[in-house]
């Protein structure tokens, strides 16, 4: 069997861990152990916030798969495919009125037609839309917090922040749009999980970097859990 591979990152995707190697990696790995071959891959740069007109490439993916043999294209997981739940669930039904199928290499059974397991990938992607939106609210928060104490902190700045200095003034932390995510991650996973190695774990098998691009161990997460706590 063929199919098509499709990979979705945006500017800073490579430095957040959902860059087009790590979605390569799992859908090859995928692919390899039930008998896939890959054909032709297609990758997305989203330029902007667009969900509907940032797919040029998902556009010559589905004319090529209309087109061809291959009526099967793979992707990383749920969220490549589209993060509005409600696109998510129209390029579902759209495959499916064509007989085109899709496969996650998280969600294998991702286009089923069972009405619970719609109902379970419906309430994922809300979930996942939902945690973008906290994270943005938390960023936001954040932001304004330091700047209304007027914070001036000396060093280096934390994981999740990063050194702001403005022309002819003191210099301040904000939070950094690539590490904040991935701190916001950290707190979530230590809270369920009640381990800093298991977040770690976790944080590893999701791709996310540390600031120097390496692996996640239970003091680095401590060190973000714990400044978390500090700073409420």
């Amino acid at each position: 069997m063929k199919a098509f591979c499709y990979l979705r990152v945006s500017g800073l995707s490579q430095d957040q861990g959902d860059g087009p190697d790590r979605q390569l990696a799992a859908i090859r790995s995928y692919a390899e152990s039930h008998g896939i071959e890959l054909a032709e891959i297609y990758q997305e740069t989203i330029s902007g916030a667009t969900e509907r007109e940032d797919r040029p490439e998902f556009s010559r993916l589905r004319e090529a798969m209309l087109a061809s043999d291959i009526k099967l294209v793979m992707v990383e997981k749920l969220d490549r495919l589209a993060r509005d739940v409600l696109i998510q669930e129209s390029i579902i039904k759209d495959f499916q009125i064509h007989n085109l199928n899709i496969v996650s290499t998280m969600e294998p059974d991702l286009s089923s037609t069972d009405p619970t397991r719609k109902l379970i990938r419906i309430i994922l992607g809300a979930f996942a839309g939902y945690e973008r939106e906290l994270i943005s609210y938390r960023m936001n928060s954040a932001r304004c917090r330091l700047r209304d104490k007027q914070l001036i902190l000396e060093g280096k700045p934390p994981f999740g922040y990063r050194k702001i200095k403005p022309k002819g003034q003191a210099h301040y932390f904000e939070p950094d749009p690539v590490e904040y995510p991935v701190r916001e991650r950290a707190v979530v996973l230590y809270g369920s999980l009640k381990s800093f190695q298991k977040a770690a774990d976790y944080l590893n098998r999701e791709g996310c970097k540390t600031r120097s691009g390496g692996l996640w161990y239970a003091p680095s997460v401590r060190r973000v859990v714990t400044l978390e706590m500090t700073n409420g």
